[in-house]
């Protein structure tokens, strides 16, 4: 019988090193997922019409999930941006 151990999400943190332009393509790709569960949100709400509109809509099970996920990627823009706007590291990643 295995034994499987709980890991907090909030408390199992990982920590890439990439450059300043990549994260800044990491945080264009998570905005546009973000704006796409924004658009789910509004067709949740009867604000936006799927077909009428350039845009996206996720399958979900209703406006909580949609309203969930979209607070998820603002959580994770946030993070980014703030640690990008912090104090620059000097250090540079080796090449081994």
């Amino acid at each position: 019988m295995s034994k499987h151990r709980y890991v907090d999400p909030e408390s199992d943190l990982v920590t890439l090193t990439l450059t300043r332009n990549d994260a800044g393509q990491i945080l264009e790709g998570l905005r546009e997922r973000k704006q796409t569960w924004d658009n789910t949100v509004l067709h949740e709400e009867g604000n936006l019409i799927a077909g009428t509109e350039d845009c996206t809509i996720e399958q979900c099970s209703g406006i909580k999930e949609a309203k969930a996920v979209a607070a998820h990627y603002r959580k994770i823009i946030s993070q980014i941006e703030a640690q990008l706007a912090g104090p620059r590291s000097r250090s540079r990643p080796s090449s081994h």
